[in-house]
């Protein structure tokens, strides 16, 4: 079984057989975001990784208080 990442980002990426690039430039204070899931992931072509960073590190702050 074949395991297929769609890509998603916030500059243009270019996608050629199984990889996926960017260039560009980062002026001070402006940032890229890249998100890598898989092909039914809906968050993923909306490009929300602030929200998927978000869940994460309250996932990760649940499990932890429980471990105390």
């Amino acid at each position: 079984m074949r395991c297929v990442l769609r890509p998603a980002a916030t500059v243009p990426l270019t996608c050629e057989a199984d990889a996926a690039s960017a260039r560009f430039e980062l002026q001070s204070g402006e940032h890229a975001e890249f998100e890598f899931g898989n092909q039914e992931d809906a968050r993923i072509g909306a490009v929300a990784t602030e929200t998927c960073f978000e869940e994460t590190i309250n996932y990760w702050r649940r499990w932890s208080k429980k471990s105390n």
